[in-house]
């Protein structure tokens, strides 16, 4: 069961997990050293390696590995449960498969001097731990509520209600206002409600006033297209969006799924990722981006001697792009069609067997060698590898006025590749690319990079696409 309370403080949660690992791996050396255990008798080294001191390494790497397994088992879309046995069910999978992770390590590096025994503490410490905060956490915010707006024809508004209205949803989770796109008629009267019924025009002005409200849009495409300002204007003041999903968005997979009992939700995420995520993706970048122009210069240099050989011209190519916050940048690539090709009809999308391409260029566009030099671009942090294409600004303005969220892809770094590119193809529609862009930005992380980046040497190899 979910609670809204809960789930802002998921990094937190995460925080306190890594601290209780830290903290276990210590009393776990304390009592492996000062107590004596019979069943261990005997196992333990003369001397610990190296001292206390040596165990700071492997305690943070246990730490951070153990935070990254609840993620991957859900734990941290949290149940609103005060009942102990619930969270030793709850957690047992993670402390199992950390332990697993820790002594296939050591058989592995054949570390011998490890005391295995210690691990064993360890498990039984963590597992201890990680579920005895969580019963104490919920035990103290046991009284929380958290208020929900449900937003959409009264139809699919009135099954949430009943879903909210019962017990375990109704002592933590209450309906305050509802408010509706179309007729009122089936609206029971308000001498039988407890939440306000109001029209979908008065949302703005309500979610001003309410800003800690949580809002949950009822599955209609219709309406949630039609409301998509209005829902992203209360984003960007930092409410809690929420929507159920239609049929098609539960069979695409997203990967941020929440629930009430059976009822899927999907989380809209608008603020801008920080801390550990920036930073370890930026180190990608650098990383990946210093050892393929160091690898590939002289293919590069090869690559621009025969472009410039075989037609007039320089062998690169520039042009200012909008990326990060919209601001410009200029990106490069080699030259794949004839020179000044733009001057006679202004900026066009390129387009299958355009006439435009020079023999060479045709060919290094369909293996995607043109865009090599945008290495330097990532070098210097105009780019990141994985990200939303970034366009020329006549056709972002364009854009940004017919579909509404579009500037929302300038809340991280334009990509060489993105989740669009892999996905769709090439010359699919501008909205079409907007929802793998902004599914990219929700759920952006380095291995969710490296997928996507093995997908697009697929595409290279494939020869989808221009």
């Amino acid at each position: 069961m979910i609670h809204f309370q809960h789930l802002k403080r998921r990094k937190w949660f995460a925080a306190v997990d890594f601290l209780s690992v830290c903290s276990a791996v210590w009393l776990a050396l304390y009592i492996r050293t000062k107590v004596q255990l019979p069943v261990f008798a005997g196992l333990l080294p003369d001397a610990l390696p190296s001292g206390f001191s040596s165990f700071w390494l492997p305690t943070l790497l246990l730490a951070l590995t153990f935070v990254f397994i609840q993620y991957a088992f859900g734990v941290f879309d949290l149940w609103h449960s005060s009942s102990l046995g619930n969270w030793l069910q709850r957690v047992l999978p993670a402390n199992l498969v950390l332990i697993a992770t820790a002594f296939s390590y050591l058989y592995l590096t054949q570390n011998f001097a490890f005391p295995r025994s210690l691990l064993v503490v360890l498990f039984g410490v963590n597992y201890l731990v990680t579920a005895l905060w969580r019963v104490l956490y919920f035990k103290i915010t046991e009284a929380d509520l958290s208020d929900v707006v449900l937003v959409g024809q009264w139809n699919d508004v009135s099954p949430l209600i009943k879903e909210i209205s019962t017990p375990p949803f109704s002592s933590h989770l209450r309906v305050a206002a509802v408010f509706l796109s179309g007729s009122a008629d089936c609206v029971p009267p308000e001498s039988q409600r407890s939440y306000l019924c109001l029209p979908f025009e008065e949302f703005e002005n309500y979610t001003s006033k309410n800003p800690h409200t949580s809002v949950i849009l009822a599955p209609s495409d219709t309406f949630q297209r039609q409301a998509f300002q209005c829902v992203l204007n209360a984003a960007q003041k930092g409410l809690s969006i929420y929507a159920v999903p239609t049929i098609y968005e539960i069979l695409l997979g997203r990967l941020q799924h929440l629930r009430i009992n059976d009822l899927p939700l999907l989380e809209l995420r608008l603020e801008p990722p920080s801390g550990l995520s920036v930073t370890s993706k930026r180190f990608f970048d650098i990383t990946l981006s210093a050892i393929l122009l160091i690898t590939l210069a002289p293919f590069m240099l090869a690559i621009a001697v025969v472009v410039k050989l075989t037609s007039e011209g320089p062998a690169l190519y520039s042009q200012v792009r909008v990326g990060y916050l919209g601001r410009e940048f200029r990106i490069y690539k080699f030259r794949s069609m004839v020179v000044n090709a733009d001057s006679a009809t202004g900026f066009k999308q390129a387009v299958a067997n355009d006439s435009r391409f020079t023999p060479i260029g045709k060919i290094l566009r369909m293996m995607r060698l043109d865009e090599l030099p945008q290495l330097f671009n990532i070098l210097r942090g105009d780019m990141s590898f994985v990200g939303p294409r970034p366009l020329v600004r006549e056709e972002t303005q364009a854009f940004e006025e017919r579909i509404p969220g579009f500037s929302e892809r300038h809340r991280i770094r334009p990509g060489v590749t993105g989740l669009a590119q892999v996905n769709g193809g090439y010359l699919s529609s501008p909205e079409v690319k907007l929802k793998y862009d902004l599914a990219y930005i929700s759920n952006q992380n380095v291995i969710f990079d490296a997928q996507i980046l093995l997908r697009t040497l697929k595409t290279i190899f494939t020869r989808s696409g221009i």
